[in-house]
């Protein structure tokens, strides 16, 4: 019915309109006019907050007084004030943690993870989300000031942030980090950012919070890193002169007793020396169950492709004093990534043969590779567990 009837007030005009009594329109605008006011005002009332209330009243106020036209361009502009008071309201910085917390994918050695764990904390890492406006930054600015203003002894010396979930920034942001940077370097703290999009890093490099315009000065890629870069820099401030005696590297000195030291030499001479030329590769995806490697010089990286046809992505890099390989050795499943040389490495290797016949001939000697072996696998899980916990706070 309603249909036909717009249907032939369309087709008779103007002069099928004259002819509907003025008294009719009237009692129908009025009609429409209490049933928005009864909806929106009374009806609904309970499911909208305070704000959006008020924002409800000023509309009809404004109606009053100076008609639909103003009260539309004023139910616009208190529209957007109550979405920014709104997105102001979620935090710009998504988690705060130190660097003994938030490690990068690079297995060290023993004595570098000690010193690590002994000044992590120096390194800051900021993770942020979002979109960065002027009602969200300010967030990010009083988080770092809150650490600027300690002792000197207990500042970071490295701040990293973190921008792989952000959307974009606006000026005000912008002039926020040109801020920081200005600050940070003041106080002799480098800021480090990692995660950025090609327009925020060009909209960085012209404000001048960004110098470098290739990664690896005062910007990366990923987290990951900007992580291994403020690591790196930390233990180039603590130089040691580390033994590549695999006794050493294998931390003979938390073993209980000589005769477990004992073992742990008659352990090593199962292993066979090799070495691998830089860029060379140890162990294929998907191949069998590979030996188990002790690097003791040089760098590795372990490297997953989920199809052919997808890039690399790297899991781990691995120093001196670390294990490759142990879980498809323990396992006996096909290994789950690559790993090839970054630079040229001497290793020991020890077949699941040799692991066998030690097993037989010297129990002693294999319990103590197994609980090496567990140790560094407790170790990362420690870490994980950590890493979990500081982002489920």
């Amino acid at each position: 019915l309603a249909a036909h009837v717009c249907l032939a007030a369309w087709l008779g005009g103007p002069r099928l309109l004259a002819t509907i009594p003025f008294a009719v329109t009237g009692v129908l605008l009025v009609f429409l006019g209490i049933s928005l006011v009864t909806n929106w005002l009374i009806d609904r009332r309970r499911y909208l907050s305070l704000l959006e209330n008020g924002v409800l009243l000023a509309i009809l106020l404004v109606t009053v007084v100076s008609g639909w036209v103003a009260a539309l361009m004023a139910g616009l502009v208190l529209a957007l004030l109550l979405f920014v008071i709104d997105y102001s309201r979620i935090s710009a910085v998504r988690s705060v943690m130190s660097g003994r917390t938030r490690r990068s994918h690079v297995d060290r050695s023993p004595a570098h993870s000690r010193l690590l764990e002994r000044y992590g904390d120096s390194i800051l890492v900021i993770c942020l989300q979002g979109h960065l406006f002027f009602g969200t930054a300010h967030v990010l600015r009083r988080t770092i000031m809150e650490r600027l203003e300690v002792p000197s002894t207990s500042r970071p010396h490295w701040i990293l942030l973190d921008m792989r979930l952000t959307s974009g920034l606006d000026a005000s942001a912008v002039y926020t980090f040109q801020r920081l940077a200005q600050i940070c370097e003041s106080a002799g703290i480098e800021l480090v950012f990692s995660g950025l999009s090609p327009e925020t890093r060009q909209l960085l490099l012209r404000s001048g919070s960004l110098q470098g315009e290739h990664e690896g000065q005062d910007w990366f890629c990923d987290l990951d890193h900007g992580l291994e870069h403020c690591e790196n820099e930390l233990l180039s401030l603590h130089p040691m002169q580390e033994s590549l005696e695999p006794l050493d590297l294998m931390e003979a000195d938390d073993l209980s007793g000589e005769a477990e030291r004992h073992a742990l030499a008659r352990l090593l001479e199962r292993f066979e020396p090799v070495s691998f030329p830089a860029g060379s590769t140890i162990i294929r995806q998907d191949a069998p169950p590979s030996d188990l490697i002790l690097l003791l010089s040089g760098r590795v990286v372990v490297e997953r492709r989920t199809t052919s046809k997808d890039p690399p992505l790297r899991l781990r890099t691995m120093d001196p004093g670390t294990c490759v390989g142990e879980i498809g050795f323990y396992l006996g499943t096909p290994t789950s990534a690559s790993v090839f040389c970054e630079e040229d490495v001497k290793a020991l290797r020890l077949s699941h043969r040799a692991l066998a016949e030690l097993e037989q001939e010297d129990p002693q000697a294999a319990l103590v590779l197994h609980r090496l072996v567990a140790r560094k696998l407790a170790q990362r899980l420690i870490s994980t567990n950590q890493l979990a916990t500081a982002l489920a706070g």
